[in-house]
């Protein structure tokens, strides 16, 4: 009866996600297979008193009852106070013949209980509780006693089973909150068959996606508006599985709607060999500032044809130092130099011929720094030939 009462103990530790119902289940069972009295688990409060969490058969024994984990007090000396204390299983052949029963040999004769035994519980290696069993007769054997010291260890087992089951739970919980509230697109993705396995909330806006449903477990292939883009990433993934890790910037990519965008995106291998594995990579849209750039080498194109092809002279000098940063090739003309390397870095200074000339420049380059603007006529330079 009792090692079939363990059997349906580790059935239920192994399918159990609710600990009250976990162990309510296992007291109902202590009843059902090993004809027990009573069965309750407890653990002392902060006074040494036992709480009885779950409890199933003779309940009415344990209304009002007093028990405690403390030595120096009666209460503590019966089964279940010496096996908190030793930390180890405590048997009880006897309630009218254990002189440590005293206070409870009443009680136990009146619910027809005969024997008991107190089973501490480990939960994480530290004691947690104790598992106590009361039956009619005196029946705990040392062949029995060996059953239910493995029955303890398995509850314990199964408690700790329970715990990281929570822990992981809260950690994806977690992790997934984390994902879903980042601004960068993070997937991860499977090689080498290049299909998203997942991706957080992100990733789908960024792509333009409603549901999971529309990335996960598709390939990737249709996201690059070409294929050189689809293979400059699959050059970068194998590198990522050799070495750990790469990045690349502004890869153009397709959204759902057929609108190009670009990322900057980070690749760092999650599992497996070279060639075979996952990596999770993260996306950043960086549309924006690729058009800013764009942009920006246009307008240099503009100034840079306009700079070159105006018969007028221009120059930028840097203030306070009074530099050259840069001169055009109309600038070059009129003074008769060759390349703009050399006048940029050299003071303004060297190519006035007189103090005096220095002396107007400076008056109107304080007027312009200071109004935005401003005008002088008849300026003398000197050119290179003197």
């Amino acid at each position: 009866d009792f090692n079939m009462l363990l059997a349906e103990v580790n059935k239920v530790l192994a399918r159990s996600h609710n600990e009250f119902e976990m162990l309510q289940s296992l007291c109902e069972l202590a009843l059902k297979h090993a004809h027990l009295r009573l069965a309750w688990i407890g653990t002392p409060d902060e006074h040494g008193w036992f709480r009885t969490f779950p409890a199933a058969g003779e309940v009415g024994y344990l209304e009002g009852i007093r028990i405690s984990a403390l030595a120096d007090l009666p209460e503590g000396q019966g089964p279940t106070g010496q096996a908190w204390r030793s930390q180890k299983p405590n048997f009880n052949f006897s309630f009218h013949h254990d002189p440590n029963a005293g206070p409870w040999a009443e009680r136990a004769r009146t619910f027809g209980i005969g024997s008991n035994a107190a089973l501490p519980i480990f939960r994480g290696d530290k004691l947690w509780g104790v598992f106590m069993l009361y039956h009619r007769e005196g029946v705990f054997d040392a062949n029995l006693q060996n059953v239910l010291t493995g029955l303890a260890q398995d509850v314990g087992h199964g408690l700790d089973r329970l715990d990281l089951t929570h822990r992981e739970r809260e950690a994806n919980a977690f992790n997934e909150a984390l994902l879903n509230n980042l601004t960068a697109g993070v997937t991860v993705m499977r090689y080498p068959e290049r299909i998203f396995e997942r991706v957080n909330t992100r990733m789908l806006e960024m792509f333009g996606a409603d549901s999971l449903e529309k990335l996960v477990n598709t390939q990737s292939r249709m996201f690059y508006p070409d294929e050189e883009s689809y293979t400059l990433v699959g050059a970068l993934a194998q590198q990522i599985l050799r070495e750990g890790h790469g990045t690349m910037q502004n890869l153009p990519c397709r959204r759902l709607d057929g609108n190009i965008i670009y990322m900057d995106i980070s690749g760092q291998r999650l599992s497996g060999a070279e060639g075979a594995g996952r990596i999770v990579w993260t996306q950043v849209d960086v549309t924006e500032r690729h058009a800013n750039e764009q942009t920006i080498r246009a307008l240099s194109a503009a100034r840079a044809t306009l700079l070159a092809n105006t018969t007028a002279g221009i120059d930028i000098v840097r203030y306070p130092e009074r530099v050259f940063v840069e001169v055009n090739q109309g600038f070059l003309d009129i003074l008769g130099y060759e390349c703009n390397e050399e006048i940029a870095g050299h003071p303004t200074r060297e190519f006035y011929p007189s103090e005096e000339q220095i002396q107007r420049m400076v008056e109107l380059s304080q007027d312009v720094l200071a109004h935005g603007q401003g005008s002088l006529r008849d300026l003398m330079l000197l050119r290179r030939d003197g």
